[in-house]
């Protein structure tokens, strides 16, 4: 689940950066951020716990599996946006400049998510088309899901009222 919410939060972080070149308001950009960080969060997430995982299912934390290496590639390319961000201070420059960086996500997150993990022609992992869940195990994925999104909007939602706080101190 917080692979999914990863993938969620990363795409809506993308719109919003595509929003703001378009129209040149902060709040997108305020919108791309928090979305960011949290889909950093929950793919580190991910990571962990697919690490623990690896290691219950194939005797170790890492394997360098095409679905775990991609997912390492990712969190340098998504923790870069992040480090670009911090390193300037004009809030238009930075929002400008992080979401062209953003945008090229576009082309990064695809292959690295969906593409290159079904290159390889071997994977630990088994092949989503051939994997056969029970319904109850079905169940419990779906509402962990849902769950994960809940607590994915509830953050946001909590993020975006601490940059509008920051956002009125500054102006004060």
């Amino acid at each position: 689940p917080s692979a999914w919410v990863t993938v969620f939060a990363l795409a809506w972080s993308m719109v919003a950066s595509i929003l703001f070149l378009r129209t040149r308001k902060l709040v997108f950009d305020d919108h791309a951020v928090t979305a960011a960080e949290l889909g950093l969060l929950f793919c580190i997430g991910a990571t962990v716990s697919g690490a623990l995982w690896a290691k219950a299912m194939w005797g170790s934390y890492w394997n360098w599996d095409p679905r775990q290496t991609s997912i390492a590639l990712a969190i340098l390319f998504y923790g870069a946006y992040l480090t670009l961000r911090g390193a300037m201070e004009d809030p238009e420059a930075r929002a400008r400049i992080s979401s062209a960086y953003w945008v090229l996500g576009l082309v990064v997150a695809p292959f690295l998510f969906f593409i290159l993990p079904r290159l390889a022609a071997f994977s630990l992992h088994p092949k989503p088309a051939g994997a056969e869940m029970d319904a109850k195990i079905g169940i419990v994925v779906v509402t962990s899901i849902v769950a994960h999104l809940l607590l994915f909007f509830w953050i946001t939602n909590l993020r975006q009222r601490l940059l509008a706080l920051e956002e009125e101190a500054e102006d004060l």
